[in-house]
């Protein structure tokens, strides 16, 4: 099932739909530029995806029904407030990229904290070139975003 597919199947409101996909398209955007190691971008843009949809329980309700894969709920778990001193100091890229990616996009969760600005500053070291926002807007980007697939964990006839 596409991510697109399941915004609609779960009547996430317009708002906060569209919110979601940017921070997904952010994601795609700095995939465009990045230098550093490997990364799997398809679970960064998943989890960046459905880590805020809307209120609390809509975003709980959507990712337990659609089972979302370990790592992806992983990443959305310690990518909290109160885990970034940890992930500033950590070796893990994803987490560093899904921070990072939060920040840039806007993302409530994380914004105003002083170890985000240290792994802002770490990733944008590993970038090519800033990240093109005309990019990130596209609604190319936006379409490729809404057809990843999501491959499921718990159920997959969901």
């Amino acid at each position: 099932m596409t991510i697109g597919a399941i915004l609609e199947r779960y009547e996430v409101p317009t708002a906060a739909a569209d919110a979601a996909v940017l921070r997904g398209a952010y994601a795609r955007a700095v995939q465009a530029v990045w230098l550093g190691p490997e990364v799997s971008w398809p679970t960064l843009v998943k989890a960046l995806v459905f880590a805020e949809l809307g209120s609390k329980d809509l975003g709980t309700t959507v990712r337990k029904k659609i089972g979302l894969d370990k790592y992806a709920t992983t990443l959305i778990a310690r990518g909290t407030k109160d885990k970034i001193r940890d992930i500033a100091r950590g070796h893990d890229w994803h987490q560093k990229l899904y921070v990072y990616c939060a920040v840039q996009s806007g993302s409530v969760h994380v914004l105003k904290h002083v170890h985000a600005d240290a792994v802002v500053c770490e990733i944008e070291g590993l970038l090519l070139t800033r990240v093109d926002k005309e990019l990130v807007n596209a609604p190319a980007t936006s379409i490729r975003v809404r057809d990843l697939n999501v491959l499921h964990y718990k159920n997959p006839s969901v």
